[in-house]
This record gives C-alpha cells, structure tokens and sequence, in this order.
C-alpha cells in the first residue's frame, strides 16, 4: 500500500526556503522550479543551474517566471511548483521530490493562444525548440552508465574524452533499431553522481537524425541537454514531459558491504540476493 512512513536508513525531507534536503543530498531551486544547484555528500555537482530553453518564430524565449509554491512538504514528500511565460508560450514546472531523494518533473507547456479569450480567430503558437541544459561539473563526471535496448551490454565506463558533443543517444546499444529512446543515464564518479530517467518519450518531437540526450564538454562543465523538441511542433494541445533526476549516493551502505558477494565462492564472504534473484539482477 502506499504509506508516507520514512522508513530507515533514509531521513524525512527538510525544505528551507528554496532548498528541499534529502539524505547525503540538497536541492537548490530557481525562478523556473529546476535546480540551481544539487550537492551529494557537501560537494556541488552542477556548474550552473540548469535552463530551459525555447525558440518560438526563430527567436529564443525569455521567460517571465511567478512565485515558487510549496505544494506539500511533508516528510516523505514534497511538492513545488511554478508558473512561467513568454510572449506566446507559457507553462508550468511541477517537482515531486520522494524522501529517496529522487526528483519527479513535469513540464508542461502550452500555447497561449489556448488561454486567451477572444473571439477573433488566435493563430496557434508554434514551437520551434525546446531543450533543458544541465551543466555539471566536468570533474564530479569522469564516468558514466547508459542504459539502451541491451541487457547485459549497456555501456558503464569512462565518459569519453574531448570537447564539443561527445556523446548522444544514437551511439547506445540499439541492436540495429533507428533513433530508440534511451530511458536512463547518469554521470559521476567513483563517490557521487546525477541520474536522468523517463518512462517513455511521449510528447518529444525530435527531427529524424537527430538526437533525444547529448553530452558536451566545454570550459569545465560536462553538459547534459534533453532535446524535447527539435522538430517545430504545434501547441494545439498543452504538453507535457515527464522525467526525473536523482543524485547518488542515494542511501548508505551497510558497514560490512565489502563482504557481501552475490556469488557465494568466497569462503568468509556473506552470501546474499536480492528479491530471489540472481547475480545479473
């Protein structure tokens, strides 16, 4: 059933003022209800707050935001939410934050044109561009996992070196399939990181070649941009796009982990599975 029980190790959530704490982990939030900055275990983990970025008619948005609104702050859940809008597209940033620390987005957006009242005929607003920039600190980043259509293939490893576009989703393992969604990733290091997941890519519009996810290194930071839309798109309907962050660690681990092998050959080793399952899971 579902309970609002923080259960151990984890802590009740603490909100102060625009920053939600979850165990090991702060969440800053800004005028557009996305991060300032997080930090996992005292050490930040972005380089600059994170941006939302569109381009209506060629040119780019600049956002008028409302008030940051608490929702709910509970210990095991806290809600906020904000209002944002620009010349002909508006919408809203609405975070659920679980006493995990994980961090559920949703953000909508919509054409004005479908709030105004009038009876002339509105011109529906048409959305050239819209992407979310997280800059995280290119030192926090040395490694990463991607999670595509393999099973036991899906890359772990060393972010790939150089500057520019380094990495984006068309290069995860597909088995062949043509522009698959990639539904996890996460950079970081042997210590702490930053994981992006979504269920599905519903409502993204993204121009055949191109791609949903990309990684870029320039001047210190290790850039993570989601490509929402990179093909024009309509707003004859409010969309919205559902994903989340979560920064590791997420829990402490248990004094004697070391000892733990899934494989049972160890002679003094502690022997265990997780849900009956066997070592691969």
């Amino acid at each position: 059933g579902i309970s609002d029980e923080v259960t151990e190790p984890f802590k009740p959530l603490e909100t102060r003022g625009r920053t939600v704490k979850a165990i090991f982990r702060e969440h800053g939030l800004n005028d557009l209800g996305l991060c300032d900055q997080i930090a996992s275990e005292g050490k930040p983990l972005l380089n600059a707050p994170m941006e939302l970025r569109a381009v209506v008619q060629g040119q780019p948005v600049r956002w008028k935001t409302g008030k940051l609104d608490f929702k709910e702050t509970k210990p095991a859940r806290v809600v906020s939410e904000v209002q944002w809008q620009g010349p002909s597209v508006e919408g809203k940033t609405r975070v659920t934050f679980d006493y995990d620390g994980l961090m559920n987005l949703d953000l909508e957006v919509r054409g004005k044109h479908l709030s105004a009242v009038a009876l002339a005929k509105v011109e529906t607003t048409v959305l050239d561009q819209l992407e979310l920039v997280v800059p995280i600190r290119d030192a926090e980043a040395p490694l990463m996992h991607v999670v595509g259509a393999g099973v036991r293939g899906n890359y772990a490893g060393q972010t790939p070196p150089g500057a520019g576009e380094i990495w984006n989703n068309t290069q995860a393992t597909t088995y062949g399939m043509p522009n698959q969604f990639v539904p996890y990733l996460w950079v970081g290091g042997t210590r702490r990181g930053l994981a992006w997941y979504a269920d599905s890519d519903e409502n993204w519009s993204v121009a055949e070649g191109k791609p949903e996810l990309s990684l870029a290194r320039k001047d210190g930071a290790l850039t993570l941009t989601l490509h929402l839309i990179s093909k024009p798109v309509a707003l004859d309907r409010p969309r919205t796009f559902r994903f989340a962050f979560q920064a590791t660690p997420v829990k402490p681990r248990p004094d004697d982990w070391r000892n733990w092998s899934f494989a049972g050959q160890l002679a003094e080793a502690r022997a265990v599975t997780i849900f009956g399952s066997c070592r691969y899971w």
